[in-house]
């Protein structure tokens, strides 16, 4: 596997499994995905997981997810679709167990208003187009459907943690749409925000709303920056 020494990365441990994620740009994750596997995505474990969260109030909104993943691993990839859904984080997954160790492409993104954690397994001999675009059940030999789902809870759980911990260093406004389930999400003056709409109506006005609020913020943003440069200018002669 290549070296990816320039990427973020971070490293989960859980029974016996350590996990290494290594955020990929679009170039890399497309160069592996040619050479993957996909897996079937658990549907009913992503119900239950929402559900968990729910119970114990530690579900976060699109917001405060988009803004844990970037501050943790950069800026979002291009990678999804502007229709259904605003994100896409890819990462190389290398996984060490007893058993061995494996090569995974995982993709955080999110589509209709939920999360979702798409998994391919890296196989680097030749597959034919076939293989490649069909879905597959889980290699049980290696990393069976029941150690999957406890990553993502775990990584999910991980990043309730790591949102505590970092909300108050977001400054910046940001506001992102799902078309598609007529959401705008974002964060505005200390709030972490997320509304859906009843009408087509509705959101195509508050979109427009937000365009006209997006300017000033980058006005703003100019403004402050030029301040801050003249300030830092003013001090050298």
């Amino acid at each position: 596997m290549k070296d990816y020494k320039i990427n973020k990365v971070l490293v989960l441990e859980l029974n016996d499994f350590i996990y290494k994620m290594i955020r990929l740009n679009s170039d890399q994750y497309a160069e592996f995905a040619q050479h993957s596997l996909a897996i079937f995505q658990d549907y009913s474990f992503y119900l239950d997981l929402h559900r968990a969260a729910e119970k114990t109030k530690e579900n976060l909104n699109l917001a405060q997810i988009y803004a844990s993943l970037r501050r943790l691993t950069g800026e979002c990839s291009l990678m999804y679709d502007n229709w259904k859904g605003s994100f896409s984080f890819p990462f190389l997954l290398n996984i060490t167990a007893d058993s061995g160790n494996f090569h995974y492409l995982l993709n955080i993104y999110d589509t209709k208003g939920s999360l979702e954690f798409e998994m391919a397994k890296i196989i680097m001999s030749d597959q034919t187009e076939q293989e490649i675009e069909k879905l597959h059940t889980p290699f049980e030999q290696e990393w069976p459907r029941k150690e999957i789902n406890n990553f993502i809870g775990m990584f999910y759980f991980f990043l309730v943690g790591y949102f505590s911990q970092i909300k108050q260093l977001v400054t910046q406004p940001f506001v992102m749409k799902v078309p598609v389930s007529m959401i705008l999400y974002g964060y505005k003056d200390g709030i972490f925000f997320q509304h859906e709409y009843d009408s087509p109506e509705e959101f195509d006005q508050a979109c427009n709303e937000i365009g006209n609020l997006e300017q000033q913020w980058q006005i703003s943003r100019a403004t402050e920056t030029l301040n801050r440069l003249v300030k830092q200018g003013s001090g050298k002669r």
